[in-house]
């Protein structure tokens, strides 16, 4: 039993340590994507797109899951499996509820950023 523990504790750990490197590539990837670009106004509203409908969309996809009614898939199961189950996919998806909840936050920061922003051609202008 001991073994096992330890074992599913290393699982837990690995998933952490990828939902920490999700974040840490997402930054790399959004750093390389602005040095490329240099243009802060093209720069936030490409990205903010791609990041609020992203966070939409998986936000979305994970109120959904929350939501589903997964006891009625497992009807040959005990029930204090189910209920395990069901918390695991719970316990599972709040990671990734916050994730994209920043995802979008920030997607939406970058559009409004975006709009604020005067581009270089309109401040040669005036």
């Amino acid at each position: 039993v001991m073994e096992q523990l330890r074992q599913a504790r290393q699982i837990v750990r690995y998933f952490m340590m990828a939902y920490y490197a999700l974040i840490g590539i997402t930054v790399v990837f959004i750093a390389i994507i602005f040095l490329i670009n240099m243009n802060v106004k093209d720069f936030a509203r490409a990205v903010g797109a791609v990041l609020f409908i992203y966070g939409i969309a998986v936000f979305a996809g994970v109120i959904f899951a929350r939501n589903f009614d997964f006891l009625t898939l497992m009807s040959g199961i005990p029930h204090e499996l189910q209920l395990w189950l069901a918390a695991l996919v719970s316990d599972a998806l709040s990671p990734l509820q916050w994730f994209s909840l920043g995802v979008l936050i920030l997607g939406l920061i970058l559009i409004i950023i975006s709009i604020v922003v005067r581009s270089k051609e309109k401040e040669a202008v005036a």
